[in-house]
């Protein structure tokens, strides 16, 4: 079984919208993925292989470089366990902090750091590389958007 992946890459500050431009691009990927185990994708070497060389290619062809780049998922699985944000951190050489969003929380993330808001009940789960993770937690916390999920990660 295969699932397809669509990526985008907006800019903005934390606050603020997500910008149209100068630079929105999609991407589709598929990785192999078994139902049960859809969490698996953030490990899955041929995910990683496979996504990092297009995403570098954008990143590098930026008229700035940005100074943090937010990702939808976990940078951290577990203690020491990467995730994709950790692998994009890695092919980065240290130089951009990164951050991970994800909706759903993962049995052995347990530094993630729980972030309500927009009133819900739902947590959405913080973990970060770079920069330390209460950080970033306050940078998802002050994100555009009234609901649960920012605007830049819908």
């Amino acid at each position: 079984m295969h699932r397809t992946s669509n990526a985008r890459l907006a800019g903005a500050r934390w606050a603020q919208s997500p910008m149209v431009a100068p630079l929105a691009v999609s991407h589709s990927d598929s990785w192999p993925c078994c139902p049960a185990q859809v969490p698996q994708r953030a490990t899955h070497s041929a995910a990683v292989s496979a996504v990092q060389p297009w995403l570098l290619e954008v990143l590098a062809a930026l008229p700035q470089q940005p100074c943090t780049i937010i990702v939808d998922g976990y940078v951290w699985l577990g203690p020491g366990e990467k995730g994709l944000g950790a692998h994009l951190f890695d092919a980065l050489e240290g130089r951009t902090p990164v951050v991970g969003v994800a909706k759903n929380p993962f049995y052995s993330a347990t530094e993630a750091v729980e972030v309500r808001r927009g009133g819900s009940e739902r947590p959405l789960y913080t973990t970060s590389v770079g920069m330390p993770v209460e950080q970033a937690a306050a940078g998802v916390r002050s994100m555009a958007g009234p609901y649960r999920l920012p605007e830049m990660l819908k």
